[in-house]
């Protein structure tokens, strides 16, 4: 006898709770999977991509040129904007509210050379390597020519690591990567 006080749950109900956890096993699986070696990188190099896009438009915007500073020691890449000031550091960091420009490096990519104009800027003094590097957009919307050869340590080929580099279109301040070193 069936009344008004039934126990038990309806076939619409089963079907809502399954369906939920179906949804936040999905969402763990997702997380949970290994990354391709490669991912990391190409996630950074989109993040670079991102940062040198904004800084052309910028620099194009308000007149002034920028520069893109690789902090080697902190691993961080940032948007720098030019003071107008003749000193020591012609550059300070650019702050724009809700835009993020600073990228993190990965530990994992280790730069070997930084050419700039075809000059590896990383060695500017014999053998002693820089704590930082950059490259400079003018607010003519060119940017100095750059070549960036890093080792992706753990993206491996035949056990070594995989060498790459970035090379940067001066026309549409975006970097293309390659699959060996490259000189300028």
């Amino acid at each position: 006898m069936l009344g008004k006080n039934k126990k038990g749950f309806t076939l619409v109900e089963i079907m809502v709770v399954i369906m939920i956890v179906g949804i936040v096993a999905a969402m763990t699986f997702v997380n949970l999977r290994p990354r391709k070696p490669g991912e990391v990188r190409r996630k950074f190099v989109a993040g670079l991509n991102m940062l040198t896009t904004f800084a052309l438009r910028n620099a194009m915007i308000t007149g002034t040129d920028h520069s893109i500073f690789f902090n080697f020691e902190d691993g961080k890449a940032q948007i720098e904007i030019a003071t107008g000031k003749k000193k020591k550091d012609p550059f300070e960091p650019l702050r724009k509210a809700n835009i993020n420009t600073t990228i993190t490096i990965p530990a994992q990519l280790e730069t070997k050379n930084f050419f700039v104009d075809g000059k590896d800027i990383r060695k500017v003094h014999v053998g002693r390597e820089t704590k930082g590097a950059w490259f400079v957009i003018m607010k003519d919307g060119l940017s100095q020519s750059t070549i960036i050869n890093i080792v992706d340590r753990k993206d491996k080929i035949d056990r070594k690591s995989r060498q790459l580099s970035l090379v940067l279109n001066p026309f549409t301040a975006q970097f293309k990567e390659y699959g060996a070193f490259r000189k300028p």
